[in-house]
């Protein structure tokens, strides 16, 4: 993720990452939590706070607590089903989302 980030960092490419509550039975943790971990694995640290690694505060990527941004994700991936008119769970931390600087989904990345 780092090495991404730091090879395409100067054309504007950028690494989001969230914790969630509802995949693989959620992580026990709060942000505060998250963000201690995040120091320790070197993510968080005054070098690379303005760099173009991100981290979200935790939310929901399933359900009917779903965040917006994860809506709008899995509606235009190819975790939608046009004939059920909704998409698929996300169950695995692994799994990712290729966008375009204008938000258009590019590709989904599923382990």
């Amino acid at each position: 993720m780092r090495l991404l980030a730091n090879r395409y960092g100067k054309d504007g490419f950028a690494v989001y990452g969230a914790f969630t509550y509802d995949v693989l039975g959620g992580d026990d943790f709060n942000n505060r939590d998250i963000a201690n971990f995040l120091t320790q694995w070197g993510y968080l640290t005054p070098e690379n706070v303005t760099s173009n690694v991100r981290f979200l505060s935790k939310l929901d990527v399933n359900g009917k607590e779903m965040h917006n941004l994860y809506k709008f994700l899995k509606r235009f991936s190819p975790l939608f089903i046009h004939k059920l008119g909704r998409a698929k769970r996300i169950d695995d931390y692994f799994d990712k989302f290729l966008t375009n600087r204008f938000g258009e989904v590019k590709h989904f990345y599923g382990p």
